[in-house]
């Protein structure tokens, strides 16, 4: 089996931005001209923004674990890939730690942001296949 790699999908990228400056530019322009009377009856037009950006920032994070997935697969030795896994999970279990304490503020707030990175490398990393010894 030849080892060919994979390009990733331009195209979702491509999307992934119109969409955020499709909701940056509806914020910015059409929103102000809609008067008070539409945008409280058409819920569905001040929802747009949200849901543009919004889904843009999924297709930019699926298009970088294509990425992160097709540059790294097979590449990282298993004696690195392990130690890398745990300590996401480390950071996992600390940010849900940090959140649930009752203690201080800001185990709260740095346990949120530690949850949420951890989080979010978990789900880039178990994308990733380690080299095969």
């Amino acid at each position: 089996m030849t080892n060919q790699r994979v390009r990733p999908p331009r195209p979702l990228a491509i999307i992934g931005l119109a969409l955020i400056i499709l909701g940056i530019l509806w914020v910015a322009f059409i929103q102000p001209t809609l008067s008070e009377e539409v945008r409280r009856d058409a819920i569905f037009l001040g929802a747009v923004p949200f849901l543009a950006i919004f889904i843009g920032i999924l297709l930019l994070f699926i298009f970088s674990i294509f990425v992160a997935a097709s540059r790294l697969n097979g590449v990282v030795a298993l004696q690195v890939y392990r130690p890398i896994e745990l300590a996401i999970i480390a950071g996992i279990l600390l940010g849900v730690f940090g959140m649930f304490q009752p203690w201080v503020m800001w185990g709260y707030t740095y346990g949120f942001l530690l949850l949420l990175i951890s989080t979010l490398a978990f789900i880039v990393w178990s994308h990733i296949t380690p080299r095969s010894e």
